[in-house]
């Protein structure tokens, strides 16, 4: 399934770039709102997954049939966006509900009692 992530800066066009198999590092950069999108869709591939890791917000489960899955990492994600530095990511599956906004200040969702 072939990726795209979409970097929309504060000013400025929209910058595109091709998620490619293994680990993708991005560098953040205050003001910017980033998505991940299916080219077939347009839309962010169902099932994926974000966590912190130090100081980097995570992204997985993009394609879990690839032998090497696509991961795509913001590097300082949460060290260099802040409530008054902000950045954030956009995941928007396509249905009716309205994207979902990942910033520094996310609260985190655990597991359920059922898993």
């Amino acid at each position: 399934m072939p990726l795209t992530l979409v970097i929309q800066p504060r000013d400025g066009e929209a910058l595109r770039t091709r998620v490619v198999p293994g680990r993708n590092r991005i560098t953040v950069r205050v003001g910017d709102t980033f998505r991940i999108i299916d080219d077939a869709t347009g839309k962010t591939p169902a099932g994926v997954k974000v966590r912190q890791l130090d100081t980097s917000l995570i992204v997985e489960g993009l394609d879990p049939a690839a032998t090497d899955a696509p991961v795509v990492e913001f590097a300082e994600f949460y060290t260099l966006c802040s409530p008054a530095t902000p950045c954030q990511l956009l995941l928007d599956s396509g249905t009716s509900a309205a994207p979902v906004s990942i910033t520094p200040g996310t609260a985190p969702i655990g597991a359920l009692t059922d898993g």
